[in-house]
């Protein structure tokens, strides 16, 4: 919608567009999802908004960030986006309410140079229309130089609409802003041209989504919420040709299903689907006794699915105040100004001329780390220095306050004369210019994780802003009518679902989100309609199941991925996990990684930790995802299965040589969750093909569960 205006106009007389470059900030503002004990679900949603809607205004380039109810980080970082990132529009989700901790509209008016009242009237008004509790939120909206900044609603549904309010307005508030005289002329003129009907529908009705435009300057398509007795113009054939590949591998869907060929009164545009997704379930007796898939070996199954995967190119700026801990870097960093940049001293005590030598200096001036002498040192002379403070001019050399003794000093108390005990030599206790860090060298390689230490080096090089991979956005199901949630009264036949905690709490783990998509019911149409609106929705970059993938009536995952997606394999020789499946699902230029796990409790865990964590890790841009290999020693004796098996031990290190010691967690069938409880690793046990046992000793090989806790 933020175009339409720059659109209109005599067709003949249109001036050439030149493409612009916006930046657009998304911060998320909550104590919660900062410490990763809640997903953002609300910033990744304005990322696809922002993408989506803006591009037509020009290139869009997103920062995303993520910081608590912090007043001077969320400061902190309002001003760097604005001063030095050059965003023209920042939009903050969260802390706007009544709570102690909701401090961003205060950090919000610290910040911007003048009101914007227009947008935040038009966010509260509308809001208020769908819920009175809106009259409780307080956004600011204003501007800072040359960016726009907005305070939008914490809830993915609130910040949703309160962006699409004002999304009519931005592309005329960015020529404002941006002083883009031209367009400013140009939409004053064509606003007048707009259609009576069209701009009595769009002040009249509820916000418009804009879907596409026609090829005559002059009509504009709008299709808004609700679908009775709107105008609407007739989309063009280039509009339903990107509906059509949107939904390119969805045979039962097509454009038709989006533009109704026999609402022809008023040519309007509904885009609800018109007839109901199903997939083929042959009656009980009929269906397949035997699986069709080859069954894959473990390694095979990994390399197809990293082949598969590709980490999104696009830069993520992310300022170091905004959560970079757990990040991976996209582009080697290099230091911009050697560290020190200046001679330091390395201790407390004098800097002195070596060739003095030892005996009696006049202490001319303190320096003091933080600021710059302002007396040079000549011969008979020293200056009181502390740690890290710049060397004066004439100084060579520092001696520690130990070897030195006061001769005479003021009745306050200051030094005048002090005796240097023992002889200097030349660079003494002096760290020079790039001793810690040259200028140009690299300090960090793409695909390092940003831990602790390396947030320091950067602080240190004095970089403030670094380029990281976004992390995956991941769903997570259960599906069986048998599962009840944990704390719910579960009846007859049901039990608890745990296989939904379980991964989302492994995925957590890790340093990543991942949303609660909820159960799959055993319903065909529902499942299908259920999964196509996720996979439809493209805000989840890996959807993970768990149950229905084997050979049982109502496993209808695999029915469901093998008319909607391209199934890469859908079986693994291992023990456990057999039945583990993993497709690909595309709508246009996105691809959905859905994972289709076994539903029994181990299988579930071990296959997320064989299959999906790398997948998630090489997602984020981890230049090594798999699992650390390790050589461990078996503490018990183990017949072998035909099936390579994953059994779960404890590690104890405590061992004479080094290698330690795997105890088995007890029973490994694959219901039996006890068995992931204190494990460390997993330890490849191989076929019978070749022995029919391993005994107590034998050397094994120990895939490590990272980041368990113990």
């Amino acid at each position: 919608m933020a175009t339409l205006y720059e659109n209109l106009g005599d067709a003949n007389n249109k001036p050439e567009v030149v493409p612009r470059q916006l930046k657009v900030g998304i911060l998320t503002v909550s104590d919660r999802c900062s410490a990763g004990t809640q997903e953002d679900k609300s910033g990744p949603n304005l990322k696809i908004l922002v993408e989506s809607h803006l591009q037509r205004l020009g290139s869009v380039n997103v920062l995303t960030g993520c910081v608590p109810d912090e007043f001077h980080i969320i400061k902190s970082c309002l001003t760097h986006w604005s001063d030095n990132e050059n965003c023209v529009l920042i939009l903050t989700t969260g802390g706007t309410g009544f709570s102690l901790r909701d401090v961003t509209p205060e950090a919000t008016k610290d910040v911007i140079d003048r009101d914007a009242p227009g947008l935040t009237v038009c966010m509260l008004s509308k809001s208020i229309e769908s819920t009175p509790t809106a009259m409780l939120s307080r956004p600011v909206c204003g501007i800072r130089k040359s960016t726009i900044i907005c305070n939008l609603p914490g809830s993915k549904k609130g910040s949703q609409e309160c962006f699409e309010f004002i999304l009519p307005a931005l592309g005329h508030a960015f020529d404002l802003v941006l002083n883009n005289i031209h367009k400013i002329e140009l939409t004053h003129t064509n606003m007048t041209k707009v259609t009576a009907q069209v701009h009595k529908e769009n002040i009249k009705k509820s916000p418009p989504h804009c879907h596409g435009r026609t090829e005559s300057t002059n009509e504009v398509i709008c299709l808004v919420q609700n679908c009775q007795n709107q105008y609407f113009e007739t989309p063009p054939m280039s509009i339903r040709g990107s509906l059509d590949s949107l939904h390119s591998n969805d045979s039962s869907i097509d454009s038709s299903d989006y533009y109704s060929q026999s609402s022809t009164e008023n040519n309007h545009a509904c885009p609800h689907r018109k007839t109901a997704v199903y997939i083929d379930t042959p009656k009980v007796a009929e269906r397949d006794r035997f699986s069709p898939y080859p069954m894959l070996q473990v390694h095979k199954a990994l390399s197809i699915i990293l082949g598969s995967i590709q980490p999104m190119k696009k830069r993520h700026l992310v300022n170091l105040h905004a959560g970079l801990l757990g990040k991976i870097l996209m582009e080697d960093i290099r230091a911009k100004e050697p560290y020190p940049p200046f001679p330091a001293s390395v201790k407390d005590g004098y800097a002195v001329i070596a060739a003095d030598g030892s005996g009696v200096r006049k202490v001319i001036e303190p320096i003091y780390a933080g600021h710059m002498p302002q007396q040079s040192i000549s011969s008979g002379e020293c200056s009181r220095i502390t740690t890290g403070a710049p060397i004066p001019p004439g100084a060579d050399a520092v001696v520690q306050v130990e070897d030195t003794e006061v001769v005479e000093k003021t009745k306050k108390g200051d030094e005048i004369l002090v005796n240097i005990k023992s002889i200097p030599v030349q660079k003494q206790d002096i760290r020079p210019i790039g001793f810690d860090i040259r200028q140009g060298e690299t300090l960090l390689y793409a695909g390092e994780k940003l831990g602790p230490s390396e947030l320091g080096l950067l602080a240190m090089a004095g970089i403030n802003t670094v380029p990281v991979y976004s992390p995956p956005s991941i769903g997570v199901f259960s599906s069986g009518d048998e599962l009840v949630p944990p704390g719910e009264e579960k009846g007859k036949g049901q039990i608890y679902d745990s296989n939904k905690i379980a991964l989302i709490a492994a995925i957590r783990e890790q340093g990543f989100n991942a949303a609660d998509l909820g159960v799959l019911p055993d319903n065909p149409s529902r499942l299908c309609e259920v999964l196509l609106n996720i996979i439809d929705d493209t805000a989840h970059q890996i959807v993970i199941t768990t149950g229905g993938v084997s050979m049982g009536e109502k496993d209808l995952i695999k029915k469901f991925l093998e008319k909607f997606g391209d199934i890469k394999f859908g079986r693994v020789n291992m023990k456990p996990g057999k039945p583990t499946t993993f497709a690909t699902i595309k709508r246009g230029s996105i691809t959905t990684y859905f994972f289709a796990l076994p539903g029994n409790p181990v299988s579930a865990i071990v296959t997320f930790y064989l299959f999906v964590l790398p997948a998630i890790r090489k997602l984020a841009g981890f230049s090594k995802p798999n699992l650390q290999r390790i050589q461990a020693r078996l503490s018990f004796d183990i017949n072998l299965d035909i099936r390579p098996e994953y059994h779960r031990v404890r590690l104890n290190w405590d061992t004479d040589d080094g290698v330690p010691l795997a105890i088995t967690t007890g029973s490994q069938c694959s219901s039996r969750l006890l068995s992931m409880r204190s494990c460390h690793a997993l330890v490849e046990m191989p076929s019978n093909e070749a022995v029919r046992n391993l005994t107590k000793g034998s050397l094994v090989t120990a895939l490590l569960i990272p980041k368990l806790i113990t």
